[in-house]
């Protein structure tokens, strides 16, 4: 059984006549440049959100018994209303629980061997997330230099740019042929 748990109160599970492939995917972004001897190599290799890709089947007729006439149709427009709205979802797998997901990609193939079935490569990617904090700093603890570089932003208004001096004029015509 795969589920995607939409956050908003609402559980929607999708379970598969056929999981095809499950595939988990850990990337991290290493550094291409030499790392000083005796530095911390963590500084320099950056964790990629973690991402999953499940490939699956839902027919009409589930593998536990019954008719279920519809059923496809409906899981493909549950599907394309989790990708279009944009939900973050949880997706419990076999092996692993992953939380704050988006679909990144979501292919769904039809051919004359179809039927009344459902083959669907759907590719979700983390959502990370970061708390937002604003931290006022007294003037006493900034550096001389940095408070000397701040101050207070004055409002000019509307302000009627004014003509090109005629030493700014001989400027610009040396290195633009054919000016004015």
């Amino acid at each position: 059984m795969l589920n995607f748990i939409i956050r908003k109160g609402k559980i929607h599970n999708i379970t598969l006549d056929a999981e095809l492939t499950e595939n988990h995917n850990f990337a991290s972004q290493v550094t291409r440049y030499p790392v000083e001897n005796g530095a911390d190599i963590s500084d320099h290799i950056s964790i990629e959100p973690e991402s999953v890709s499940i490939e699956g089947i839902i027919t009409d007729s589930p593998i536990g018994g019954g008719n279920a006439e519809g059923r496809y149709l409906k899981t493909f427009d549950d599907l394309e209303q989790l990708w279009r709205k944009q939900d973050v979802v949880d997706v419990v797998t076999h092996l692993k629980v992953y939380q704050d997901m988006a679909i990144r990609s979501l292919s769904i193939p039809r051919d004359n061997k179809t039927g009344q079935a459902l083959r669907f490569t759907a590719d979700l990617q983390k959502v990370v997330k970061a708390n937002r904090q604003e931290v006022m700093i007294p003037e006493g603890n900034l550096a001389p230099v940095v408070a000397d570089q701040g101050g207070a932003t004055q409002n000019m208004g509307g302000v009627t740019p004014s003509a090109a001096s005629a030493a700014q004029e001989e400027m610009v015509s040396s290195h633009i042929p054919n000016w004015m």
